[in-house]
């Protein structure tokens, strides 16, 4: 499908866009300049006339109709390039760009991670949405603190080994089916997995400093494998398979937990699983038969019976807490809306554009 999109795409384009040109009057070069933004609203099909451009750190060209990567021969001090929704199929000359630490190529053609062995001193890399199958050529970038390769075709969670200063790992809408490959990142506060085929939450052992996981729209049926996560504080496992809530004992640091659209169907229980969690100040539990069969007054009930368990507690299923009563939030009332806890907003937004392409939206 996406091949197909693809290639209707650039027929159409050949008709009917207008480029523009790097150098031309609509998009014009200072070569003087430290940063060159030309991204959004410009159709650029090539990198072209940055010969001069010494001094450049920072080029941003965000959705364009680019092919190749190309003309930056003279920019070696290049720090942070933005190359996102173009049309590349290969990362190629860019080896020489050994000052780069932030490198965005999301949401393009990429089939294989090559070329980057050295960039040792890159710290972002943005890889969402392009068609790979493998994790690798990453072992040279041991200085990297953000992976995002969501909206790929992976099977395996591999080729980690050496990214011992990772931080944040985004791997959501792939085709992974098991947690590997990670307990060695003592670093990791943020993982992301969701959307993929996961069966089961193990593999996380010595990820002690791990503080947010993401693990939605998967096929996980129990909650375990968190005896170590002892600075746990939000768990999403949202839209999974699960039946009743346990294993959160060893997580007393919990803040978020969302357990909606789950088969979580016995009310006591939950109380029971979850009244440990001092911490606690948001549960999501809609969606599951426990308070599927309830009335307005019945499910008020239960979240009373929920505040009494976890004093903690501000928000419950959307709705906000005050003086004992869930009062749902309205703009005119002058309350926040309760949205989830932003994992990182570019990584937010490239998962949310991925869903969209997938949809052919």
């Amino acid at each position: 499908m996406r091949e197909v999109r693809e290639k209707k795409e650039e027929k159409e384009n050949q008709a009917l866009v207008n480029y523009n040109f790097l150098g031309s009057e609509e998009c014009p070069i200072d070569t003087q300049a430290d940063e060159i933004e030309y991204s959004m609203i410009f159709r650029i099909p090539r990198i072209e006339g940055l010969e001069q451009c010494m001094q450049l750190r920072r080029l941003g060209l965000r959705k364009n109709l680019i092919k190749r990567i190309e003309g930056l021969e003279n920019n070696v001090e290049l720090q942070e390039l933005e190359l996102y929704d173009n049309r590349i199929r290969v990362i190629e000359n860019i080896a020489h760009l050994t000052k780069l630490v932030y490198l965005d190529i999301s949401f393009n053609r990429i089939a294989q991670i090559q070329g980057l062995e050295t960039l040792t001193g890159l710290k972002k890399l943005y890889l969402v949405s392009n068609r790979i199958k493998k994790i690798e050529g990453l072992e040279a970038l041991v200085n990297l603190e953000i992976l995002d390769i969501g909206d790929n075709k992976l099977k395996k969670l591999e080729g980690l080994e050496t990214l011992n200063n990772l931080t944040e790992l985004y791997c959501a809408k792939n085709q992974l089916t098991a947690i590997e490959g990670v307990s060695h990142l003592k670093n990791l506060y943020i993982l992301a997995l969701q959307a993929n085929q996961i069966l089961k939450i193990s593999g996380l052992d010595g990820l002690e400093g791990l503080t947010e996981l993401y693990l939605q729209q998967n096929q996980i049926e129990l909650i375990e494998g968190l005896d170590t996560l002892s600075n746990l504080e939000t768990l999403d496992i949202a839209y999974n398979k699960l039946t009743t809530v346990s294993g959160l004992t060893h997580t007393p640091l919990l803040t978020e937990v969302w357990l909606n659209y789950n088969q979580i169907h016995d009310p006591l229980s939950t109380l029971h699983a979850i009244s440990h969690l001092s911490s606690l100040k948001t549960i999501y539990l809609a969606d599951n038969p426990l308070v599927a069969p309830m009335n307005a007054s019945q499910e008020n009930g239960y979240h009373m019976q929920l505040i009494q368990a976890v004093p903690s507690l501000e928000q419950i299923d959307g709705y906000m807490l005050r003086q004992l009563y869930a009062v749902h939030a309205r703009k005119e009332e002058g309350v926040r809306g309760i949205t989830k806890k932003e994992i990182d907003p570019r990584a937010k937004q490239m998962l949310e554009d991925a869903i969209m392409k997938g949809n052919g939206l």
